[in-house]
């Protein structure tokens, strides 16, 4: 009942947090007012005040005497941790508090939030720039409901609980909320006035094509609103929609607190006003939202922003379209990146905020960039930080008005198109599915501790005791453990040169499928997974047909490239990239792009001591060969309770662990069941990436 209330709770939120609140007493309730030592100085513009407004291309700030250039420079920050989806509402205040200290450490001014949190966020918040100096200033976002919205297809059909939610939000940072618990959503008492720290409203979702125009259908003829604050003249009416509940959250902040701040709403290159003929998905490029077509009536003083996410691997027009492909740095280097961003900051009269950009770094891989790497996955955290400064560096360059980063912690109940379907969505926030890119954005890691110690790929046994010795014949010795993240295995055999073919490890997980020679080997019994051990650059796990954990997405992609020799009956395990397409412009055809994930990566690791990398695999010295597979490697839905995939039948089914065989030359030495207890919780320590302290030099230069 536990997970299949987390499991609701995350469906109807999706990819973030939660919406909405529950009961307001609407701006009586008496929280706690910042004393005047504590609060920021605001500017009063005859009735109102701000700190924050828009001017030019940038955010300029009040500093008690003058409004001065404020340039963004933060992260995106979630509600969730190991072990709870976004609905459970886990991270404590203690929790926010750390991130918080650890953020303003990275010289970052900002962070953001997609909806109302729950008051541990906002005590955190208010604690934190009550005793620093430097501030960590807030945007805040007003969440949709995507379940509702799914069904309608009408923005309109949600925009009364959408006022009410920011009618709550206004109370909320002024610390005057008792919000009734409601599961999936923020509650409790908000005491805590961080008005003055909010610099702006950043509000609603990314908004595709089924959405813009179904409104348009629904709402053929509302094409123009003005409101108090915000006015709009023959627009879409999805810019209606925007338009009005933009002028209701101003207005109703106004009137009850008498406080102004910037408002924008969520947008990204999909839905940007440019002309992509060269994009081969028409969806990608069949919209056009601006706030441009907002415009600001004389009461709203602080003004309008653009804000959006942009990635430097989707859409494909990122880099397949001119000028991004062709365009070229001070250096002579490409940089499709600052290539499309200068051209839409080109395209927009407001400040444009990179409310998002990201690299993730995960074992597994989404979208690629063929031109500059910048991918979506596959990426080591070293060259995540490598990234995320260039990216930043461009943000710059383009004269944006800042950029966040996408994220500070990673998500392990986030899902990825291209393994989604292999891991069951109740379980996913209990185990670090390293295969899945959209987990890894985080500069903050989560490493498993559930071995104690963990194993260091070094090529020595010093982490492996007997407990670990699954099996021992013939002078070799088989040893396993495992955690919420890897399976680990060492072998040790006087006789083997890992360095060339011939050493093998094989699997035998689902008892119904497998191949039961491998070569002109006989197996012991019928195996699912080859580890096939040839040196530094030829290891790799390979599958047999029937248990191969992404074939699936690979037929219906038609991508799947079966690479076998004669003998073999085993194959290598791809993940899919992007789909066989069509460039209209130019003509080009492109063939389904996949990559090789089953290749395993040389080196050493220990991560205590910050060695090695989620793209470090195995390690091997004299006699002794290590390895760390990661769970969706070999078809594991939901580890902690021992569920696998059933290819055939799309199904899924528990074993009751692995038989793990070991093969040398010809020789078959048999193998022997491997298994774990069951977990309800992952055991985790927080860790930060080398990424987190590659921008934190930078930062605190720029």
């Amino acid at each position: 009942m536990k997970r299949l209330v987390a499991y609701l709770a995350l469906f109807s939120i999706v990819l973030a947090t939660f919406t909405g609140c529950g009961i307001n007493k609407g701006g009586s309730y008496q929280g706690d007012a910042l004393t005047e030592a504590e609060a920021e100085p605001l500017y009063e513009d005859g009735d109102t005040s701000y700190l924050f407004r828009v001017q030019g291309k940038y955010f300029q700030k009040y500093n008690g005497t003058d409004f001065e250039d404020y340039y963004i420079k933060g992260v995106n920050i979630g509600s969730s941790k190991p072990n709870t989806f976004p609905g459970e509402l886990g991270v404590t205040e203690d929790e926010y508090l750390k991130w918080f200290e650890q953020i303003g450490e990275m010289h970052a001014n900002t962070i953001r939030v997609y909806t109302v949190m729950m008051p541990a966020f906002y005590n955190a918040l208010y604690q934190y720039n009550t005793t620093h100096d430097e501030k960590l200033y807030l945007f805040q976002g007003c969440w949709y409901n995507e379940d509702l919205l799914s069904e309608t297809q009408d923005a309109f059909s949600d925009i009364q609980d959408v006022e009410k939610d920011l009618k709550d939000l206004v109370d909320i940072i002024h610390g005057k909320a008792q919000v009734e618990q409601r599961t999936g959503h923020a509650y409790g008492e908000y005491t805590k006035d961080v008005s003055s720290y909010v610099i702006g409203w950043i509000l609603g979702i990314e908004s595709d094509q089924n959405l813009v125009e179904g409104t348009r259908y629904a709402n053929p003829d509302v094409t123009s609103y003005t409101g108090k604050y915000l006015s709009c003249n023959q627009v879409e009416p999805y810019e209606v929609f925007w338009c009005e509940i933009g002028d209701y959250v101003l207005e109703y902040e106004d009137e009850n607190y008498h406080m102004q701040r910037p408002v924008s709403y969520s947008n990204w290159p999909t839905a940007d006003v440019m002309s992509h003929p060269n994009e081969p998905l028409a969806k990608e490029d069949a919209i056009s939202l601006t706030v441009d077509d907002l415009s600001a009536q004389a009461d709203f003083k602080t003004g309008i922003f653009a804000s959006y996410h942009v990635y430097s691997y989707y859409p494909n027009f990122m880099f397949w379209e001119e000028p991004y492909c062709s365009y070229k740095d001070e250096e002579g280097n490409i940089d499709t990146y600052l290539g499309y961003l200068k051209d839409l900051v080109a395209h927009n009269d407001c400040p444009v905020l990179i409310a998002e950009f990201g690299i993730p770094a995960s074992r597994g891989v989404t979208h690629v960039n063929p031109l500059t790497g910048f991918n979506q996955g596959a990426v080591t955290a070293e060259q995540q930080g490598e990234m995320l400064v260039s990216m930043f560096e461009d943000i710059k360059k383009a004269q944006c008005a800042g950029g966040l980063v996408f994220v500070w912690e990673d998500e392990w109940f986030k899902r990825t198109w291209n393994t989604m379907d292999y891991t069951n969505s109740d379980y996913r926030a209990y185990w670090n599915d390293v295969q899945t890119s959209e987990q890894h954005f985080g500069l903050m890691e989560f490493i498993s501790t559930e071995c104690n110690p963990i194993p260091v790929l070094d090529g020595n046994l010093d982490e492996w005791s007997k407990d670990d010795l699954l099996f021992e014949k013939r002078d070799a010795k088989i040893y396993a453990k495992s955690d919420s993240t890897y399976l680990y295995l060492a072998v040790q055999d006087p006789e083997a040169d890992f360095a060339k073919a011939g050493s093998n490890l094989y699997f035998d997980i689902n008892p119904n499928v497998g191949c039961g020679n491998y070569g002109d080997t006989q197996l012991s019994s019928n195996a699912d997974f080859v580890l096939h051990i040839e040196g530094k650059d030829n290891t790799r796990m390979l599958v047999d047909t029937e248990s191969d954990p992404y074939i699936r997405a690979s037929t219906e992609w038609q991508g799947l490239d079966l690479i076998q020799d004669e003998k073999d009956t085993f194959h290598r395990i791809y993940l899919i990239t992007d789909r066989g397409l069509t460039y209209p412009q130019t003509g080009q055809t492109v063939e389904v792009q996949k990559t090789e994930t089953g290749l395993l990566h040389y080196g050493k690791v220990d991560v205590t001591n910050d060695v090695g990398d989620v793209l470090t695999d195995f390690y091997y010295k004299d006699d002794v060969f290590e390895v760390r597979i990661p769970w969706g490697l070999i078809g594991f839905s939901a580890p902690s309770i021992k569920e696998i995939n059933n290819i055939e039948d799309n199904t899924t089914f528990t074993v009751e662990g692995i038989h793990v065989g070991y093969l040398s030359g010809e020789k078959d030495y048999g193998q022997k069941l491997f298994t774990w207890d069951n977990w309800e919780q992952a055991q985790y320590r927080p860790h930060l990436r080398k990424s987190y302290y590659m921008l934190q030099k930078y930062l605190e230069k720029n």
